[in-house]
Parts: structure tokens; sequence; C-alpha cells
């Protein structure tokens, strides 16, 4: 997996970075105060800023920052660094800000803008910060569960009018092709894995010519990693973060994750508000085969990290629940 090194910039480089995104130049137009490094960030470095600015206002930012397209040339080993994994892709997620996001006037954090570092030419995110907020996956009772749910219909609702605009053009499109590509790949897996599950092969078989034509349902933008940790909480509001996967897809997948392997009560009762947030006269007739289809392709997608599970016995249970998606589908 390609990684890379990344650098926080230093003082006068991030001032500068700063009145360049708010359009300020004089040095008393605007002030650094503090700066913290972001304990929650996972693909990509970023930190914290509090800034004011002449008239008194304070604003605490969340600076996210690229990879560098040269990593080698603008790394130095000597200083404080941070691995980025492979998968992020900071420019990608602000375009998901200024083009789908921001015009939607959802509570997704504020757009402030964008910078091109001088020289390393990494691109740098600049957001709001939300104080005093929690990540879902910190609830450990499955609280607010409901309402992350009922966010997610909302957003899908107002989403499908997005897929034909020509300003997302730039969005992933995960159609058929991707999936049957996934299934695939977990099939490539099973070998790994005959003695625990035997009835794989057979089941990636049949899966993937189920996909082929699933894929082709009711498009929207999705967040495409709504999993709890992704999910602030503040003041009983919902607070969706991290859009590096965001595509056009099938809404079922970003419900299958916030529920996955959840207890079939929350999870009923998250389907239910899901149901009643993006169809308030009734869900399409087939919406409980889709969303079984995207808990399996969860499932799959999750097959390539089985041989590493030490635990036995988590390891059948994790098979008994895949095969279970599988028969509720008629695939077994």
């Amino acid at each position: 997996m390609e990684t890379a090194l990344l650098l926080l910039p230093d003082m006068q480089s991030l001032g500068l970075g700063l009145k360049s995104v708010f359009g300020v130049s004089g040095a008393a137009e605007l002030t650094i105060l503090d700066r913290e490094r972001n304990v929650y960030a996972s693909g990509s470095l970023s930190e914290i800023v509090t800034c004011r600015f002449a008239d008194g206002r304070v604003l605490r930012l969340l600076f996210k920052y690229a990879r560098y397209p040269d990593a080698t040339r603008n790394c130095d080993l000597t200083d404080e660094h941070f691995i980025v994994q492979s998968w992020s892709n900071v420019p990608y997620e602000a375009a998901v800000y200024r083009h789908a996001l921001e015009p939607l006037r959802l509570s997704t954090p504020k757009f402030y803008g964008t910078y091109l570092e001088p020289g390393s030419g990494r691109v740098w995110l600049v957001l709001e910060y939300f104080d005093n907020a929690i990540p879902l996956d910190e609830l450990f009772d499955g609280s607010h569960m409901d309402t992350a749910s009922n966010w997610l219909g909302r957003f899908h609702a107002v989403g499908e009018h997005l897929v034909a605009n020509a300003s997302v053009f730039f969005l992933k499109r995960l159609d058929a092709g991707h999936y049957s590509a996934l299934v695939k790949r977990s099939r490539s897996h099973a070998g790994k894995l005959d003695h625990w599950f035997p009835w794989l092969p057979d089941l990636c078989a049949r899966f993937e010519d189920f996909v082929a034509s699933m894929w082709t349902r009711r498009p929207t933008l999705t967040h495409g990693d709504y999993y709890r940790h992704n999910i602030l909480l503040r003041d009983g509001n919902i607070h969706p973060v991290d859009w590096e996967q965001a595509a056009i897809d099938l809404g079922e997948m970003d419900l299958a994750c916030l529920t996955h392997r959840w207890p079939a009560k929350i999870t009923q009762c998250c389907e239910l508000e899901y149901q009643r947030s993006r169809w308030p006269q009734g869900p399409p007739g087939d919406f409980k085969t889709v969303l079984s289809a995207a808990r399996l392709m969860l499932y799959l997608d999750e097959i390539r990290n089985l041989p590493n599970w030490t635990d036995h016995n988590e390891r059948l249970i994790f098979g008994q629940e895949m095969r279970s998606w599988g028969e509720c589908l008629g695939l077994m």
C-alpha cells in the first residue's frame, strides 16, 4: 500500500495560507491563537487552528492536508511526520464539499476554502471545527442511531436530485461493474477460507450475477463511509465528517454501514427511521432486498481481513451471519 510522509506547515506558512483562504492581507487582520493536532485524524494529516480576526471574531478551524505530489522530495525524516494512507484524497473531498455539500445546506461542516501550498504543490482543505462534538462510536449503547438514520434518509432524498447535475460530474460512480469486481476480489480469498466457508465460492458466483441488476436502482449522493466513527453528535444534531469516499451509489449502502453487525432491534429501528425520512409516502417495494444485498456486500468486502483473525469463534460467527444474508436473498 502506498503511503506518504506529511509535515505540518510552519507558523509563517500557516498564516499565509489562512490569509489566502479568508482574503485578508494585513498582519493585524488575522492572528493565529493556537494550533493542535487532531487526535481523530486517520487517513490524512489534520490539525485544529484557532484564529482571531480584526473585528474580534474567533474561529476554530480544521485543516486537512493532502499528500505531497512528490513525497520523497518534500519529506525530512528528522522532522515531525505523519503516515498518510493511500486512499486519502483531500482534493477530492474538497470538491465534494464545494460542489455537492455546500449547495445542500445540511449540517455538514462549513467549507471555507482550499489553499495550494507553494513549492510542495499540496492542497489544504479548511473546514469548520465542531467543538464539544462526540463521535457516535464513543456512545456504546447505540443511542442516537435513529437520529443518524433520519439524517441519512433526508440526505439521500435531496441527493437524488444532484445525480444528473453537471456540477458533480467529478463524483465517483459505483456501478454494477464496481461491485462485480469487489465480489471477484472476495472470491479470490475463498481458497484461504475453505475449511471455514466451503460454500463461499458458490455464494460469490451467484451474488455477482445478482448485483448486475441491483446497482442500477435509485442512485443518489452517498457518504461512502457512513460508520459511527465518521458521525459527530453535538447538541442532539448529526454532523457527518470525512467525505473522501463520497460517490454516486445506492443509499442503502450507507445505511448498511451505519448498522453493520448491530443487534436486530436497533437495526430495525434505524431502517424504519430511514424509510420515514427518505420516503414519507412509503418505501419502494424492493427496499428490503436492496438493503440485504448491501449488507452482504459489506461482509464480502471484509473477507480479505478474515485470514488475520485469531479468534476462531468470532470468525465462525461472522461466517454464519454472512451466510444468513445469502439465504435471505435466496442465493444459498
